[in-house]
């Protein structure tokens, strides 16, 4: 729609259509949607209502007059739109699929579509507009140019590496990761892994860290350091 605050004129109306919720159910608003002279979660019966159907599915609309009083910031933050669904008005009983313990869903007024809506997909945990959900990756690398150090410090003989890669992997199987820098597999080597540290080569016969063409694997629950 092209708007970057709730407060833009164009926005003349603001639906939020719920999905994944339960079904055949109330459940109330709490968060910045009232004034500022009224409570996040209050009592009063004229908290914002939303009435699932049998598939989940609940909105409701608010009309430009209600957007004017919105409370942004009333949580903490000014731009964005704050709230959370509770059973029952006044307490925090919510939906204990939707949200953590002190969870919330957080609205960007840029994510509002052509129809004045925003939907929030209660499947997922303190859902937040703008935030795509990914798999946590299980390891850490990376790559330290070591030239300077070469260039300014002592050094022992045959340990004259200009790059270092270290690659820390949390998984429980083993992994490969790309390293587009190995061009010569042959140029690297191994100087610590899971049982093994030193500065100088371990055999390739005695780890199970594999060097190839633009990758390294490194075995599961383990680490490498290689060296060029």
């Amino acid at each position: 729609m092209g708007v970057t605050d709730f407060s833009d004129e164009k926005l003349n109306k603001l639906t939020l259509k719920f999905t994944n919720g339960p079904a055949n159910s109330t459940y109330y608003i709490a968060g910045e949607v009232y004034d500022k002279r009224t409570d996040a979660n209050t009592t009063a019966s004229t908290m914002y209502a939303v009435t699932f159907n049998q598939a989940g599915v609940g909105e409701i609309t608010f009309s430009r007059n209600q957007i004017n009083n919105f409370d942004l910031g009333k949580w903490g933050d000014s731009k964005n739109l704050n709230f959370k669904l509770v059973k029952t008005p006044g307490t925090w009983e919510s939906i204990a699929t939707a949200y953590t313990g002190s969870g919330k869903n957080r609205l960007r007024p840029m994510d509002v579509d052509d129809t004045s809506t925003l939907t929030v997909d209660l499947s997922v945990v303190d859902f937040a507009t703008g935030y795509v959900p990914r798999e946590v990756d299980t390891f850490i690398a990376y790559e330290i140019d070591n030239t300077l150090e070469n260039a300014t410090a002592p050094h022992i003989s045959n340990t004259n590496y200009s790059r270092i890669i270290v690659i820390h992997n949390a998984d429980e199987n083993a992994i490969t990761v790309d390293i587009p820098t190995i061009t010569n597999p042959q140029e690297w080597s191994v100087i610590a892994d899971g049982n093994k540290a030193g500065i100088t080569p371990i055999k390739k016969d005695d780890t199970a860290v594999k060097i190839e063409m633009k990758k390294v694997t490194v075995p599961a629950l383990s680490m490498a350091v290689i060296v060029k």
